[in-house]
């Protein structure tokens, strides 16, 4: 075959094991002879509708048959795949389809309305309507079309599909993903996770996301496997589905498997089909992989991002526990760093940024050179934003972000889209989003948002200005007072305490932080006295919202009746409810722009003088007690004080250590 690209999959596997269940779709099963013979009908339509080498193809809906048809169709083609996510607004839809160029649009079960504003905003000029709705029947057209051999010459280096991925900077930028990074992912995968010919996948994380396409579903349509698709996850019936089917491998993100464990058929259920578990997204929690490693099951455990198509780390089962909160070693034909911002490699235990090579690693953004430049360091390494650290026998351990995203249940937030859709508001002077902890979705979005003047826009208007411009798992589920989260040096908000339940906007103005330019700025200020943050009272609902998120329901910090007898006369704040405000605060007291990087090194000398009780306020002082030279910047030392109201003994004492990079 002159097509090396994956539009050729399909056929290869019709000659080698034409019989095989490739698909299982709502109890319908698609062998992989049915599956060449729909994706070359398929091509031949596009091509009648006009498409050629290069042009886009997109595709809108949940998983489903049509989804993968559509993708190797375009590969047999030469064409781009570009899939959509179906949680997104209709905005940002827009800016894909529009970006991308895409002149054919297929969907699956979507609102009328939705496809025809999508349609007309975006002048898509030929639509294909899978299961009912605007365009042209998709099963009609396939049973008209010719299935006579198509070998287009596609080889590894042309673009399989761009694939959107919201960025730092607002709109979504589409990482390129060649026919060659999907192979090499998948040969990783094979290499990396023991496939077997005769797995049953089950996929119901979404295929618009890279883990579950290129790390679950592809790999097994390569091994000659069969995919059984489900659109959507629920737990209960995926126990069903794993004991009904014999299931052998899955993938999902630590929430789904949360909700697997605490199903009401989980003690019952029958997994002993389960080889494989996949976990992605976020790292798995101690409590899950208890779950599991007590029904004799372990996870693998994987971290990538779409650029990387998506495999870069990967820790096996046997890691799962030993190893727990690692993000694993590279995958087999990947090469994986921790590089310091000199671009000297770090030395186990320090921190540096994670950077990854391959053939599974992304050629750049869709007409974003400027975007691809900044996004590859010397030797075209990928620059992650995540920072991490190595130890002495190569394991990966993430420690921060360089970037500011929010993983939320699995699904990527970008601040800045969000503060961007805020600020579109005409009633919205500022906006900060900032991630926080939750005990379901590991984190979610809180905004912080100030009015202008005189405004008397309601909190029900400006959900439904960001619910109309933004997928709904994006919109922040709460809010707090501005003086509770500030900027840091980086110039981003950071996150702040879990408190206000109900998302609330409000009209309040923050102290201004001194604002120092450069290394040479910082450097002056060696010994400066930064002065006080503004007061943050400690209502009982933010320990209460604490002690939910971490799971500690000590009387004496959430039982007032009790507490009122106790010996501080009520209930107090966690220690670490207090700690969690203390970086907050004092970013309030310092700034620092005009550097590379900005790296948060934790806090040393902790201490807890004092309870805080419920109704005080506290405040965080700071003084700078050292500015040392670091290779490629300066470490600064700052000792932090938090003080309370009418208390001569301090809630907090510490040290917070950061560097800063030119």
């Amino acid at each position: 075959m002159r097509n090396q690209g994956i539009g050729s999959w399909p056929a290869r596997r019709d000659r080698r094991s034409p019989r095989r269940t490739a698909l299982l779709h709502e109890g319908r099963a698609v062998d992989y002879a049915e599956l060449h013979d729909r994706c070359t009908r398929l091509a031949h339509a596009l091509r009648g509708a006009g498409v050629e080498r290069g042009d886009r193809v997109a595709f809108l809906g949940p998983n489903h048959p049509a989804y993968l048809e559509t993708l190797f169709a375009a590969g047999l083609l030469g064409a781009v795949f570009v899939p959509l996510n179906t949680r997104l607004a209709v905005p940002e839809l827009l800016h894909q389809v529009t970006d991308s160029g895409s002149r054919v649009l297929v969907h699956a079960g979507q609102p009328d309305e939705r496809v025809a504003e999508l349609v007309a905003g975006a002048g898509i000029g030929t639509v294909l309507a899978v299961d009912g709705g605007p365009g042209t029947p998709y099963d009609e057209v396939l049973a008209g079309a010719s299935a006579e051999p198509l070998d287009e010459e596609v080889g590894h280096d042309d673009v399989c599909l761009i694939m959107y991925t919201s960025g730092t900077t607002g709109q979504a930028k589409g990482a390129v993903l060649t026919h060659g990074n999907i192979l090499w992912n998948s040969l990783n995968v094979l290499v990396d996770t023991d496939i077997a010919g005769d797995e049953v996948t089950l996929v119901s994380a979404p295929l618009f996301h890279t883990a579950a396409l290129n790390m679950s579903c592809l790999p097994t349509l390569l091994k000659g496997g069969t995919v059984l698709l489900e659109s959507s996850f629920d737990a209960e019936r995926t126990l069903r589905l794993i004991e009904r089917h014999r299931v052998t491998r899955m993938f999902g993100v630590p929430t789904m498997y949360d909700a697997m464990a605490a199903a009401p058929g989980w003690p019952e259920a029958d997994l002993t089909s389960l080889r494989t578990l996949l976990c992605g997204g976020a790292p798995v929690p101690t409590r899950t992989a208890h779950a599991y490693l007590d029904r004799g099951l372990a996870f693998v455990q994987g971290y990538g991002m779409t650029e990387t198509a998506p495999g870069a780390l990967i820790l096996d089962r046997a890691d799962s526990l030993t190893r727990a909160g690692s993000a694993g070693v590279p995958h087999f034909f990947t090469d994986v760093r921790v590089l310091l911002p000199s671009g000297e490699e770090a030395a186990p235990g320090e921190k540096g940024e994670v950077v990854v090579a391959g053939p599974n690693v992304t050629p750049g953004y869709w007409n974003l050179p400027e975007a691809t430049a900044a996004a590859f360091r010397d030797g075209g390494r990928f620059r992650s934003g995540d920072v991490a650290v190595v130890d002495e026998d190569g394991y990966v351990t993430l420690v921060d972000r360089l970037k500011d995203m929010i993983i939320s249940g699995g699904e990527n937030i970008y601040p800045a889209e969000v503060e961007d859709a805020l600020l579109a508001h005409p009633d919205v002077a500022e906006a900060a989003v900032i991630g926080v902890p939750h005990a379901k979705w590991g984190e979610v979005g809180r905004a912080v948002v100030v009015t202008r003047a005189g405004a008397t826009v309601t909190e029900n208007e400006l959900i439904a200005h960001l619910e109309a411009r933004l997928a709904r798992y994006k919109v922040p589920k709460s809010a707090t007072p501005p003086e509770s989260c500030s900027r840091p040096p980086s110039g981003r908000a950071t996150a702040a305490p879990p408190d206000i339940p109900p998302l609330s906007f409000l009209t309040r103005s923050t102290p201004m932080a001194l604002t120092v330019h450069g290394i040479d700025e910082i450097k002056a200020q060696a010994g400066a006295d930064l002065g006080h943050s503004s007061w943050v009272e400690i209502a009982q609902h933010r320990v209460d919202t604490f002690a939910d998120a971490t799971d500690d329901h000590q009387w004496i910090h959430v039982d007032a009746e009790r507490a009122a007898t106790g010996p501080f006369g009520g209930t107090i704040a966690h220690g670490y409810l207090t700690l969690s405000l203390l970086i907050p605060m004092w970013s309030e007291l310092l700034r620092v722009e005009g550097v590379a990087m900005a790296v948060n090194y934790g806090l040393n000398k902790v201490r807890f003088p004092s309870p805080v009780r419920v109704g005080s306020k506290i405040r965080t002082h700071g003084r700078v007690v050292s500015v040392e030279d670091v290779k490629g910047g300066v470490e600064v030392v700052v000792d932090l004080t938090v003080e309370i109201d009418g208390v001569a003994k301090p809630a907090c004492v510490a040290q917070a250590v950061y560097r800063f990079f030119a």
